[in-house]
């Protein structure tokens, strides 16, 4: 009896240890990938504010039941164009101490950072405000490591097929940061080039191109003050 029993302790003793080492060896394999992102910070505040000019261009398209040619309609977004619309940094999230391109995207990049009205006060249409929201706060980086962040994704691609590709690149007076993605025979990319020195967007851009039904949109964000 005595002697199973040590069997039985060896044995567990044994599968202990390999399990931690497995899970340590884990533990180093994915982190492997992990960058020290301590140098980054925020280089703006929560409560600054910015206005941009929107601009909407392009067209949407419609397939003809009778079998005619496509039929052309203005953007979802067209009302919005030309106007000025006030965007306040509302919330931004901590800094995370390791990253990798999946951890900034889900915890920085894709971060709900802000909210609009358009630049008298007045409320953004409901149905517009969350699309244009989306397409500044997305833009909205820390500062204080370019190298860093252009470290995460590559400067471009031909291969950006379902889930898609984030895209980052140093200008000497810019950072951009941008997704592609290539849904069948469609492109859809959004982006922006972020000032060195706040981590506001200069222009935020988002692009959707549908060949096959005639429709191309060009939404911009363009900063004023």
């Amino acid at each position: 009896m005595a002697r199973r029993n040590r069997i039985a302790l060896v044995t567990a003793a044994t599968i202990a240890t390999i399990v931690v080492l497995a899970f340590c060896l884990l533990s180093i394999w994915n982190s492997s990938s992990l960058r020290d992102a301590s140098s980054l910070t925020w280089g703006v505040s929560e409560g600054d504010e910015l206005v941009y000019l929107v601009v909407i261009r392009g067209h949407r398209g419609s397939i003809d039941p009778e079998g005619g040619p496509h039929i052309l309609e203005p953007p979802f977004l067209a009302p919005m164009n030309n106007t000025l619309v006030r965007f306040n940094v509302t919330s931004l999230p901590s800094l995370p101490l390791l990253v990798d391109g999946d951890i900034f995207a889900e915890e920085i990049i894709n971060y709900s950072k802000t909210e609009c009205r358009f630049e008298n006060g007045s409320e953004v249409p409901s149905m517009f405000r969350d699309y244009i929201n989306r397409l500044l706060y997305r833009c909205l980086l820390p500062v204080g490591d370019w190298p860093l962040l252009d470290s995460l994704y590559p400067n471009e691609t031909e291969n950006a097929f379902y889930p898609g590709v984030y895209l980052s690149k140093i200008y000497a007076d810019s950072f951009y940061i941008g997704y592609l993605l290539y849904p069948l025979d469609a492109k859809i990319s959004w982006g922006g080039n972020v000032s060195l020195t706040t981590g506001f967007p200069i222009v935020a851009e988002e692009v959707s191109n549908y060949p096959s039904v005639g429709t191309y949109l060009d939404n911009r964000l363009i900063l004023v003050t």
